[in-house]
């Protein structure tokens, strides 16, 4: 209906759908009547919901056609969250790597580019990922956009620029390494929305280890209301007892927003089982919090649970808590790799010359393979042009 009125009012009209994600069984239709239709649900500045792009533009690109374009959500970047519904004002909690990737994924996938932070908030780094024409181009004027390889870690990306016979060639290193639930010092049920399914007590022995994990993964309903709380994490032993928020982390992620102490990951009171309480850690599935264990400590105990903001919402909460003494994924993977394509699965044959679009400057020429280093949740926008 409102594709028959747009064609007949007279002027031309883009037609924008934002269901969250749509079906994918739904893409003849939303191709046929709409310019551009959501793939993934409300999309912010986590790794975790921009790793989920990847399988989407898989499925997705495929189906695209000029004037039909499937939309991967806002660009989270530069200052956001101001008077959001979710989350506190702040510069993208993406790293500058994440941001390369997240510019790089939605050009070469053809993705409409809606900048989602504030613009006179702007530091230098975030404008020039936003300007840089030769990333633009890819955007713009690329075709034949396909999948040429996922291995887990390493995927890239093809497609031919439209004005000339060269390839644009997208390179991710994302790093991607399973949490190892079965490796766990300790592991909770499943916890879920419904009454006497909210919280778990710890209490588990860590002997003489160094350090402690504290992750939360998400039960099988996907991660979008999957709010966590650590409440009271406490080491004791010879040396007594000692509040595990009193220590600075190492690191922490969350699978939305940021972990925050003291704090829901909203930003509320932390309240389990209706109960609230002062001492605690809010996060997001999925997460994982590192810290160091000071010696004379060989006892962890905390109540786990759902935050209370995400137990009455319509979409549910799953989730599964664990502590590990040991790198939950077995390592935390390296902070480069090199990424290789042949040059005839670009259809080359003979001599090509690389050129980095990021950066603006060739960086070589190849006749056999294009070999690359990737960082860790990085990208790399390649051109390669046949040398005559």
């Amino acid at each position: 209906m409102i594709r028959h009125a747009i064609d007949n009012c007279g002027r031309p009209i883009v037609l924008s759908l934002s269901p969250g994600p749509t079906p994918l069984e739904e893409s003849k239709h939303v191709s046929m009547h709409a310019n551009m239709w959501r793939i993934i649900g409300d999309f912010w500045d986590n790794w975790t919901q921009l790793e989920e792009h990847f399988k989407l533009f898989e499925q997705w690109v495929p189906l695209m056609r000029p004037g039909h374009w499937p939309d991967g959500d806002m660009l989270p970047l530069g200052r956001i969250g101001i008077r959001a519904e979710q989350g506190d004002p702040r510069m993208s909690g993406f790293t500058k790597d994440e941001q390369i990737t997240l510019m790089s994924l939605f050009s070469i996938c053809r993705s409409p580019m809606f900048f989602g932070g504030n613009l006179p908030d702007n530091d230098d780094f975030t404008l020039n990922r936003m300007t840089n024409g030769e990333v633009l181009s890819v955007l713009q004027r690329s075709t034949n956009n396909k999948l040429l390889f996922d291995d887990g870690e390493r995927i890239a990306w093809t497609a031919d620029d439209s004005e000339t016979n060269d390839k644009y060639v997208a390179l991710f290193y994302v790093n991607r390494k399973p949490i190892l639930e079965d490796k766990a010092l300790w592991s909770s049920k499943l916890l879920t929305y419904r009454t006497g399914e909210q919280s778990a007590d710890v209490k588990v022995s860590i002997g003489n280890a160094r350090k402690i994990y504290l992750v939360v993964t998400d039960g099988g309903n996907g991660t979008h209301w999957d709010h966590a709380d650590w409440i009271e994490p406490t080491l004791s032993g010879e040396k007594g007892i000692l509040k595990l928020t009193d220590l600075h982390w190492l690191s922490a992620t969350s699978g939305w927003s940021i972990a925050k102490l003291h704090e829901s990951v909203m930003g509320n009171r932390l309240i389990v089982d209706d109960k609230e309480y002062a001492d605690g850690i809010g996060t997001h599935a999925t997460s994982i919090i590192e810290y160091d264990i000071p010696a004379g400590y060989d006892t962890f105990s905390s109540i786990v649970g759902l935050d209370k903001e995400c137990v009455s919402h319509p979409e549910g909460a799953t989730m599964r808590f664990h502590v590990f003494t040991e790198h939950p994924t077995g390592s935390s993977g390296v902070d480069s790799v090199k990424v290789t394509v042949r040059v005839e699965q670009l259809g080359f044959k003979g001599a090509c010359r690389i050129r980095d679009l990021w950066a603006k400057s060739d960086i070589g020429t190849s006749e056999g393979e294009i070999a690359v280093y990737v960082r860790s949740h990085g990208a790399r926008l390649l051109k390669i042009s046949r040398i005559n």
